[in-house]
């Protein structure tokens, strides 16, 4: 079933030069990046979608000024710059789900211009838009503090580690056992724990890593040189 396009144009006065939005949600409803922006009359959303309909639009005819980025889960952000790539004049804005620092450093990799967390508090959303189309770049003070604690060595009080270097002795073995295609309930017997231990752990160090699901966990294991079992 292919969900309808929606198209939103907002009408400006004589003199009024908008900043016009590209909402690409992957993570649900856009309402949501609607919400955030409703009470911003310089904003004109032009459209909203997914990632997998964003082919469908044409950027040509509705000309967005700046695209805002939701993400669902951290591989998302290959279709950001595959966004720049296709219309270089394009600014970038991402919508982290996590506080975790290895979002925030996968989407400044990636090349966003604006980076927010998903609770878009204090106007947040619509400074960062304003920032990047002015040119500049924008970071929220929530994501500035968690980069700036990494960097100084305070994330979780410890020093600056690597993702996987940050996962305890526990949540290493789930991992591990994740990876050789084990369910929880098989992972509870080999450890002598409760699958809803498991199922603790594991959400844990999906945390830590940065991915929500399971696919996107593989995924996080095969770019670091682990190599998965496959699940059967």
């Amino acid at each position: 079933m292919v969900k309808r396009l929606t198209t939103l144009w907002y009408q400006k006065g004589p003199n009024v030069a908008a900043i016009r939005v590209l909402l690409v949600d992957q993570a649900g409803s856009t309402g949501r990046l609607r919400q955030a922006l409703e009470n911003e009359p310089e904003l004109a959303i032009v459209a909203s979608t997914s990632g997998d309909q964003l082919p469908e639009l044409d950027l040509d005819m509705l000309r967005p000024d700046v695209v805002v980025l939701r993400l669902g889960d951290i591989h998302d952000l290959e279709l950001l710059p595959e966004i720049r790539n296709s219309h270089r004049r394009l600014r970038t804005v991402v919508v982290l789900p996590q506080t975790g620092t290895l979002w925030l450093y996968q989407a400044l990799k990636a090349g966003a211009q604006g980076i927010v967390f998903d609770r878009l508090s204090g106007g947040d959303l619509a400074a960062a838009i304003r920032a990047v189309n002015a040119g500049g770049a924008f970071i929220s003070r929530e994501a500035s503090n968690a980069l700036l604690n990494d960097y100084l060595g305070l994330y979780d009080g410890s020093a600056k580690r690597g993702p996987l270097q940050r996962l305890s002795q526990r949540e290493r073995q789930v991992f591990e056992l994740v990876l050789e295609g084990k369910t929880s309930v098989q992972i509870a017997q080999q450890l002598a724990i409760s699958s809803k231990s498991v199922d603790t752990y594991r959400g844990r160090l999906m945390s830590k890593i940065g991915v929500t699901s399971l696919p996107g966990l593989l995924a996080f294991a095969v770019e670091n040189g682990l190599t998965p079992r496959p699940i059967s």
